[in-house]
Order: C-alpha cells, then sequence, then structure tokens
C-alpha cells in the first residue's frame, strides 16, 4: 500500500513538472475561416517576424483543440537543373598567401562570359580575379576586383553567385578569391546557366517605413549613423545613400541596441564603396534602434543622406479542414524547432496552393513575463520536491526491507 501511494505521488509530481515547463508562448494572431479542406500557403509578415526567432522555431499553428498542426516553410529553387550545365573544377586549393584558387575547365567548346558558382550561404564578402589558360601552365588575366557580394539562400543552405567578365575561349579558367587572412567560402559547385531567362531572379525585399537617422563625426575619425525606427522590426537588408563624395572606399560596422541590455551589439562589419552595391545583406535580427560606424580614417565623413531597412517574407504552407478555428502561437523562450513528418512528402504538395491571411497580433492573456518567470520557478521548486520525496520514500522502502529480514 505504502508503495502504491509512493508511485502515485511521483506520477503526480511528474505532472506537474511537464505541465510547468510546457512551451509558453506570448503572441497569438487568429487564422482567418478556412473555406474548404486543403492545404494553404500563410505568408508572413513583419509582425510575425518580429515577435519569432529567424529559425521559426517558436512559431506554431493550433486548432480549436490546442493540438499543433505540421506545417513546412516554402522553398525557392534556385534554378532549374535542366537549364544549369555543370563544369569540372579541376582544383580548390588555398595558396601560400591564403588566397582561395580555384580552377574550372570550359568543356562546352564555346567561349563562355560568366561561371555561376553554389556558395554555402555567408555574410562574408570576398573579391577575386579571374584568368585564362589553354594549359595550366601560363595564365592571363581576364578581369580582376570583382567584389563577390555575401548572401544567403532563401530557405536554403546555399545560394548562387553568377560572376560575369568578358568572353574567353580559354580551356581553364582561375579564379583567385583574395580572403585577407579570413576563412574560405565553401563552393560547392560551378557550372553555366543554358538559357539567360532561367537566372536566378534577385530577391524581392520588402522596405520598413523610412527610419530617422541622426549623423555624429567624432574627433577620432569615425562617424556614428543612429538609426531609430517607431518600433522594433524584423531586418534582413541595410541600404545607405551617400551625398558625398563621390569617390570612397570605408570600414563599416553595424550595431543593434539591445534594449534590456542597454548596450550596442555588434550585427556585421563590410566595406562601403562607391565601386560596389550599397544594399547589404546582414543578419536576421529584430530591433528598433541601430548604429553604424563609418571608419573614416584620414579622410573627410561621408555624407549619409538615408538609410533603408527590408526583409524578406516567409512563407509556411499547411493542411488546414473547414470549419474548424486555428491560430497562430508566437514567441516561445523555451521552444525548440518543431519536427514534421510533412517535411518528406514536400513534392506532394501543391505549390499553387491558396493564401490564407490572419488577424492582427495579440498578447495572449495571463502570459506575461512574470509568469512565465514565476513557471520557471515553479519546475524548479517540482524538481526539488522530487528529489526530496524521492529520497524520502527510498529510505522509508529500505527501512521496511531491513524490519521485514529482521521479522524474518
Amino acid at each position: 500500500m505504502k508503495r502504491n501511494k509512493a508511485v502515485i505521488a511521483l506520477c503526480l509530481l511528474m505532472a506537474l513538472i511537464i505541465t510547468a515547463s510546457a512551451q509558453t508562448f506570448r503572441y497569438e494572431m487568429a487564422l482567418k475561416p478556412v473555406p474548404a479542406d486543403g492545404f494553404y500557403k500563410i505568408v508572413l509578415n513583419s509582425d510575425v517576424l518580429a515577435a519569432v526567432s529567424p529559425d521559426l522555431r517558436d512559431l506554431r499553428i493550433t486548432d480549436n483543440k490546442s493540438r499543433f498542426i505540421p506545417y513546412i516553410r516554402e522553398a525557392k529553387q534556385i534554378i532549374d537543373a535542366n537549364e544549369f550545365t555543370p563544369l569540372s573544377i579541376m582544383a580548390n586549393i588555398t595558396d601560400t598567401a591564403g588566397n582561395t584558387v580555384l580552377d574550372i575547365e570550359n568543356t562546352t567548346g564555346n567561349g563562355i562570359a560568366n561561371v555561376s558558382f553554389f556558395i554555402k550561404n555567408t555574410y562574408a564578402e570576398r573579391q577575386l580575379s579571374v584568368s585564362g589558360s589553354n594549359d595550366r601552365g601560363k595564365w592571363f588575366i581576364i578581369r580582376e576586383d570583382i567584389l563577390l557580394t555575401p548572401a544567403v539562400g532563401y530557405d536554403r543552405d546555399e545560394f548562387m553567385q553568377s560572376i560575369a567578365f568578358p568572353l574567353s575561349t580559354y580551356r581553364y579558367l582561375r579564379f583567385v578569391i583574395r580572403n585577407n587572412k579570413s576563412d574560405a567560402l565553401n563552393i560547392v559547385s560551378a557550372g553555366l546557366i543554358n538559357n539567360s531567362s532561367a537566372r536566378e531572379m534577385p530577391p524581392t525585399y520588402i522596405t520598413h517605413t523610412a527610419p530617422t537617422t541622426t549623423q555624429k563625426d567624432s574627433s577620432n575619425g569615425n562617424s556614428y549613423i543612429y538609426i531609430d525606427q517607431n518600433n522594433a522590426n524584423f531586418i534582413e537588408q541595410l541600404s545607405i545613400d551617400i551625398a558625398a563624395p563621390p569617390l570612397y572606399e570605408r570600414p563599416v560596422t553595424l550595431y543593434r541596441l539591445d534594449e534590456f541590455a542597454q548596450a550596442y551589439l555588434q550585427v556585421r562589419s563590410f566595406t562601403l564603396s562607391s565601386k560596389g552595391d550599397r544594399s547589404f545583406i546582414i543578419p536576421a535580427t529584430t530591433a528598433q534602434s541601430l548604429m553604424l560606424v563609418i571608419e573614416n580614417g584620414d579622410n573627410l565623413p561621408l555624407s549619409v543622406s538615408g538609410v533603408s531597412l527590408g526583409y524578406l517574407p516567409k512563407t509556411i504552407i499547411t493542411y488546414l479542414e473547414k470549419g474548424k478555428d486555428y491560430s497562430l502561437l508566437l514567441n516561445a523562450a523555451d521552444a525548440t524547432p518543431p519536427n514534421y513528418d510533412l517535411e518528406q512528402f514536400r513534392d506532394s504538395i501543391p505549390q499553387d496552393a491558396p493564401l490564407l491571411t490572419y488577424e492582427p497580433i495579440e498578447i495572449i492573456e495571463g502570459k506575461t513575463e512574470t509568469e512565465q518567470k514565476d513557471s520557471k520557478a515553479i519546475i524548479w521548486i517540482a524538481i526539488i520536491a522530487g528529489i526530496g520525496l524521492l529520497g524520502f520514500f527510498t529510505f522509508k522502502l529500505a527501512k521496511d526491507m531491513n524490519e521485514q529480514k529482521g521479522v524474518g
């Protein structure tokens, strides 16, 4: 009888721990009514993306029975395999100066004017040069000082970048990427795009409302650009407009203001140059205030005329049933990425699924930060109590067994 009581007590205690440790979501967005059973696309806007982690680990779809509904992220195909001709990479080495030396053989028998690379996602930028040879012994320069701009794949772990150069009939092409004593880029493959219309289209970023910018030029040679928005936004792209001078090349570091720590945290460093694009992909971040630090050196400060911030909308696909109510749950500090078997059936899901929208974001009643902290406190109290209770029943059980032996 005593053992049964102990088991019941431990089961109740474990139930308390599990309940207390359940994922606590802070926000909810009700989905619009589902017109018919089937797959639907849900485009996640800035409000949603600002409330969740960049990898969507704390985003769930729930039905009217509080059950989580599986979903997958829409993955955009980089390019059709039929439109891409792979080229043989003869060598991919690092020379004594730390540069990446990539030799590619042109087996088409025709002249080419660009090569496309598939590169693992990176926020690093590099400069490279292209040379040609017919024997891999003597090389001739084709183009130099090409800026390889950083990018990331959209819902993939790699992206495609094309390098253009004057038409060349050399059998071998050598790409020398200057790493400047940093780690090399992970180049997966190289090839040619067969159809010019099949080139990867650049992503369309959605621009946030123009922020307020304030520039302060310091005597230490740096310019500080303070960027303030009306509220915290999800950001993946930064564009900078320079009014003067016409020619420049400056190191720049972007910081975001951590509201809790009241300190600026580094987001990314890059080079701002009149020779290159002034739009930069940055690690996904949510912030209301940011700061740019421009290192002017001995030069006159740049005159920053404006800054714009943008993001790429994300889309999820899920199967919903007519007559049921669904909601998006957002922002749980203890959430882990979901693992749905729907991912294994991606090829069977129609790509033309209709869109389903949602209501404005709402704070879930009773899910305040204080209560979340209280929930964690309950977990620790329950764990400590469980250890104590387990020790007590172990002691009692041992004592009872010793008494039974004594009676025997």
